[in-house]
């Protein structure tokens, strides 16, 4: 089975009817035109090199600032922000421009000078009623978790304040089980 398949594309490798598979020509607008060393234990730097050697690449920059978000890195994904656009994207995802508007609140808490960025409306509100709930209830952890949770928890600023330092921790200990296996 896997063989037939194997030589029915073996043909087409370099022949123009690969533009006519669908499902490979697509494959083939993905791949990078530099080549890179892989990096087994540095994966944002092998979708890096995806993004360098191909800026249509949506999978890898979706990939990486996935990546950079889960690690707790809202200031990696800043750069690619714009990329969302030239991309064609109708807006950023919504846990990107959860991102902005933390980075942004930052920057300007330390006075430094603002990007703009394109951010729909109900993200702003919802991160205007974020802080107004963190500063009615800040006092009361407890009871302010619970409430971040209810109406928060399925964002990136919940994650970021109550899971990334649990997640952190896991991975950090799995890491270490992980290394002791070799």
């Amino acid at each position: 089975m896997h063989r037939d398949w194997a030589n029915e594309y073996k043909i087409l490798v370099n022949t123009q009817t690969i533009d006519s598979k669908a499902d490979l020509n697509e494959k083939r607008q993905l791949m990078p035109s530099l080549d890179y060393f892989i990096h087994i234990s540095q994966t944002h730097r092998n979708l890096q090199a995806l993004l360098q050697g191909n800026l249509n690449n949506k999978m890898a920059l979706e990939y990486l600032t996935a990546l950079y978000l889960l690690e707790g890195k809202i200031a990696n994904v800043m750069p690619y922000v714009e990329l969302f656009k030239k991309l064609n994207y109708d807006h950023l995802p919504r846990h990107v421009e959860e991102a902005v508007l933390m980075f942004q609140s930052a920057q300007k808490a330390a006075g430094k000078e603002l990007q703009k960025f394109e951010i729909r409306q109900e993200t702003v509100l919802r991160f205007v009623e974020l802080n107004r709930v963190i500063l009615k209830n800040e006092k009361d952890q407890a009871l302010l978790k619970k409430l971040l949770e209810k109406d928060f928890g399925n964002t990136l600023w919940y994650y970021i304040f109550y899971d990334f330092r649990n997640v952190k921790k896991n991975s950090l200990e799995q890491r270490r089980i992980d290394e002791t296996i070799f």
